[in-house]
């Protein structure tokens, strides 16, 4: 029912404003129908047709008379459209400063109070020119143009003023069109970034794949030099490279949302701590794990200083860095500094693993065991993951049997599934188990063994190096060949 999940949209406050708008109106009906309504706003349950229309009329509900609920219904409906669009509106030119200004001179223009309207019109247009929206410019400076049609004499002078205020306000519609072109070609290219990661297809390794900007219509006016669009280009070219092409894209991406010249728009200081944890990522999968560190570092102290909340992918790369790093300890004290924030973020399990590598590398498998959670909690991927948790605690503690029989565990684990994840951890999982076997081999025997794992750890090739990045389990058996 489209009326309860309208009321369900609702924070406690706006429904107690909503109660005063409905003690408002003359409909009784109307009335009675919202009151049963807000009856299950905090249920799952949806209450039947007849229920409600013996409620409102007082009668028994037969389908004949289904005209009237659904009229109701309709009218509940209209009454909380309003209310949204009203609420909408107003937090949406809260934090749009342009847009707030364009409603206000348009509500001078439409009042016809001239004087505030030419006192204001000018800085209005000013202001919105720092903006990447700057469709809130174009509207405000056709409505200037119509203005001095209707307002001022029609004297040459006058008449020329129009004029250059058309041409004005024909280039900056030219650059929301141009941002509007950007913003499509950047929304593209994260669905097709994102379609490769889903299907796994390939087109080829190339690690840049920047296309140019595309203009249908010329719109090449102003265009050298604007920074903003340069930026939307740059976002676009985001989702088009990788590795070290990346991170210089989105190094000056990040420039750009320092600039104090368009602080307005991209200075704001959300966008800084998404660009700097990207940057983070990118290092990390180049092996750059100090310039990931610092990165994080960053966007960290940037947050705590505004009194922001620390994003869940920032808490997820800061923790596990510190293995990379082989910060260990420090790993751990930020975990459980953090723990609760980490605990209700979307990242959690994610984060959960780089503290409990921590423990292992650092040789504390009662620790790293005691950190995880119910199995209940968890995907069949992350099951997966964490039980090679448990596999390396059992080696630490020399519990021989029980790794080989977790071994087994995992192996009958990954042959119930398929996909390039469970063939990964197939791989290592086999490493595993040849690693286990040497301690039953003779010596020379076992060296060769462990040299032959170790040359497979240490292939020149770019699913290894990549395992060796992304998974903890492969580094860790790695250091026990060293």
């Amino acid at each position: 029912m489209r009326t309860l999940e309208l009321l369900r949209a609702l924070n406690d406050r706006e429904v107690a404003e909503m109660d005063k708008l409905i003690a408002g109106e003359k409909r009784k009906t109307l009335q009675l129908l919202y009151k049963e309504l807000k009856k299950y706003r905090k249920l799952s349950s949806t209450p039947a047709n007849d229920e409600l229309f013996r409620i409102i009329y007082n009668k028994n509900y037969t389908t004949d008379k289904s005209y009237l609920l659904r009229n109701e219904l309709r009218l509940l409906n209209e009454v909380l459209y309003d209310f949204l669009i009203d609420r909408t509106f107003k937090e949406y030119i809260k934090q749009h400063k342009s847009t707030y200004n364009y409603w206000l001179s348009r509500s001078f223009f439409d009042r016809k109070i001239n004087n505030a309207f030419g006192a204001e019109i000018d800085r209005f247009i000013e202001n919105a020119k720092g903006y990447i929206k700057p469709d809130d410019g174009a509207q405000m400076q056709a409505l200037k143009s119509l203005w001095m049609i209707y307002n001022l004499p029609k004297t040459a002078e006058n008449v020329t003023a129009q004029k250059n205020m058309l041409a004005s306000w024909r280039k900056e519609q030219m650059r929301a069109w141009r941002y509007q072109l950007r913003e499509m070609e950047a929304r593209a290219a994260y669905l097709d970034n994102t379609l490769t990661s889903i299907t796994g297809v390939v087109e080829d390794n190339d690690a840049d794949k920047r296309t140019p900007p595309l203009t249908l219509l010329d719109l090449s006016e102003g265009a050298e030099g604007d920074m903003l669009e340069e930026y939307l280009i740059l976002k676009k070219h985001a989702y088009q490279t990788q590795r070290g092409e990346r991170i210089k894209v989105m190094q000056r991406m990040l420039e750009i949302e320092k600039s104090d010249a368009y602080a307005n728009e991209f200075g704001k200081i959300q966008s800084q701590l998404a660009s700097l944890n990207n940057i983070a990522k990118e290092h990390i999968l180049v092996s750059e794990f100090e310039e990931a560190d610092k990165c994080l570092r960053e966007s960290i102290d940037i947050a705590l200083a505004h009194q922001l909340s620390i994003a869940p992918a920032t808490l997820q790369n800061f923790v596990c860095n510190k293995v990379n790093t082989g910060r260990y300890q420090e790993g751990i004290a930020f975990y459980n500094e953090h723990e609760k924030e980490i605990k209700n973020g979307r990242q959690y399990i994610a984060t959960l693993v780089g503290k409990v590598y921590c423990h292992l590398f650092l040789g504390q498998a009662d620790e790293a065991l005691a950190a995880l959670p119910p199995t209940a909690q968890l995907t069949e991927p992350q099951h997966l993951t964490l039980r090679m948790v448990y596999l390396i605690a059992f080696i630490i503690r020399k519990h021989h049997d029980l790794a080989v029989n977790e071994c087994n565990n995992i192996s009958r684990m990954i042959k119930a599934n398929q996909g390039s994840y469970y063939q990964s951890y197939a791989w290592i999982n086999n490493l595993y188990m040849r690693y286990l076997h040497t301690d039953t081999a003779n010596r020379n025997s076992r060296r060769a063994e462990l040299e032959a794992i170790k040359a497979e750890l240490t292939a020149d090739t770019a699913e290894v190096r990549q395992l060796t990045i992304t998974e903890f389990s492969v580094r860790w058996l790695l250091t026990q060949l060293q």
